[in-house]
């Protein structure tokens, strides 16, 4: 599909002995929060910096502000896409447009503290064994803090214990805006699933270690888009199975992506069903179980539909335990298969 891009200026190299970070904000007609989001991206202490500004044909005035932006400072590059192409394609291509070593996302209502991605690149500089660098995730709604992200620290030496790790601690993901290595997220795809950017970080997990920065924060805006899983399988538009039981969907994911679909395994060999296995028998405790053991609540359906009666509830939590049953026996199939595959080689 063919893309605008606008001013393309020369980066300002003057201090060519860092890094070339890049900061990746894709956005959609939001131009109130992205001059928040961009002038704190503009606003770092370190130096040799490009920012990327992905626009998927805003009609709000993001276009007029960009280009100005781009005339006046040469390490902005702002990508006007020709049609829009979705939230899911944005982001996928807002990495494609990066060149600098380190790369991260930036959501266009989140903002950073000034030394964020200096603390993060030094970092990084000088622990190659380690694939992100992030730091604190303080959530804001209306300007009050209502949430902080995990403490995700992973330093396992192990890149099976890492990923397992990870599963075991994550909840709001926040590390997905970490500051990483460019070369290793073009390895980890974000892919067009429920829980997509858990598998992204997973994968990094497994190439390296990861670690939090307390001493810096990125502020982001709670009450958005994937805040609610109804209501990111719909801006999506993921396949229906996934929203019938999105925890189980998620497990299930997390098993095909380590088991047999993501290529960052392939090392391990027939050791990667193990893995998968594992994580999945993880996530089943972690998040399956207890919304299967709290079928009452109205986030198991719909935030917004706490009134309806509570037979109907009951009959669609029987439809959904027959269809996540017929599920686990065809899953049980397919595992059956390849472990007969792996002991033939």
């Amino acid at each position: 599909m063919r893309k605008e891009t606008a001013l393309q200026p020369a980066f300002d190299n003057s201090k060519p002995t860092e890094p070339l970070v890049t900061i990746g904000i894709p956005t959609y007609n939001r131009v109130e929060s992205l001059r928040r989001a961009v002038a704190s991206a503009l606003a770092q202490d370190y130096r040799n910096l490009e920012i990327v500004i992905s626009d998927n044909t805003s009609t709000d005035g993001t276009e007029a502000f960009c280009r100005e932006l781009c005339s006046q400072d040469a390490r902005v590059r702002y990508v006007r896409h020709a049609a829009n192409r979705g939230a899911f394609a944005n982001f996928v291509s807002v990495l494609g447009e990066a060149r600098g070593e380190f790369w991260m996302w930036l959501a266009d209502d989140d903002w950073l503290d000034p030394d964020y991605v200096s603390q993060c690149a030094g970092f990084l500089t000088k622990h190659p064994d380690y694939s992100l660098a992030c730091g604190r995730s303080e959530y804001r709604l209306n300007g009050e803090v209502v949430g902080e992200g995990e403490p995700l620290n992973l330093v396992q030496e192990s890149g099976t214990d890492r990923v397992l790790s990870y599963f075991q601690q994550v909840k709001y993901n926040g590390v997905y805006y970490s500051l990483m290595r460019r070369e290793q997220a073009l390895r980890a795809p974000l892919r067009l699933t429920l829980g997509g950017d858990w598998l992204v970080i997973a994968g990094l997990a497994f190439l390296g270690k990861v670690r939090i920065l307390e001493e810096v924060a990125i502020y982001r805006s709670s009450g958005g888009v994937g805040a609610d899983l109804f209501q990111t399988v719909r801006s999506l538009k993921l396949p229906r199975w996934q929203a019938v039981s999105p925890h189980f969907s998620i497990a299930l994911i997390v098993l095909a992506d380590i088991g047999w679909t993501a290529e960052i395994y392939r090392p391990l060999g027939p050791r990667r069903l193990a893995l998968a296995c594992r994580a999945f028998a993880l996530l089943f405790r972690k998040i399956v179980a207890p919304a299967w053991m709290d079928p009452w609540q109205a986030r198991w359906w719909n935030t917004r539909q706490t009134a309806m009666a509570r037979g109907q509830h009951a009959r669609r939590s029987l439809r959904t335990l027959g269809y996540q049953i017929s599920c686990a026996v065809r899953l049980r199939t397919r595992l059956q298969g390849l472990l007969r595959r792996f002991q033939g080689k």
